[in-house]
């Protein structure tokens, strides 16, 4: 998962920006749900952007998992906090997702782009806030 944190308008970087993500596993378990032993941490990040504005966190597409009667589609949770100005939530999706427009949250612009490199998959999506 990479990308960027610009300044809506300009576009201009916002280098020094807090990217937090969270997310189920691949076979859709969160390390909070009761699944792993109390305290365990999965699957969650930390990245602060540099001078560039970029990003970049490893880790594996996530599974469905069921909420009330209808399966969630595939989805990273974010928190995107620029050096001021509010804190942006959402969650970033993946395109073709037979869930998607199922679920209550999915917006056709948090859907990452998608590189199927030769030896990784790479997910690639750009914060733009406004600050």
């Amino acid at each position: 998962m990479v990308g960027r944190v610009l300044t809506a308008g300009c576009g201009s970087v916002l280098a020094g920006s807090t990217v937090e993500l969270w997310q189920a596993d691949g076979e859709g378990r969160y390390d909070n749900d009761g699944t792993f032993a109390p305290g365990t941490t999965r699957l969650r990040g930390r990245a602060t952007t540099g001078a560039d504005g970029r990003y970049a966190f490893r880790t594996v597409v996530p599974g469905h998992y069921l909420d009330g009667g209808k399966f969630r589609p595939a989805h990273i949770h974010v928190k995107v906090t620029p050096p001021a100005g509010p804190a942006l939530v959402t969650q970033l999706y993946f395109p073709g997702d037979p869930h998607n427009e199922s679920d209550r949250f999915f917006l056709p612009s948090l859907i990452v782009d998608l590189d199927r490199g030769a030896r990784a998959l790479t997910a690639s999506y750009d914060f733009v806030l406004s600050t």
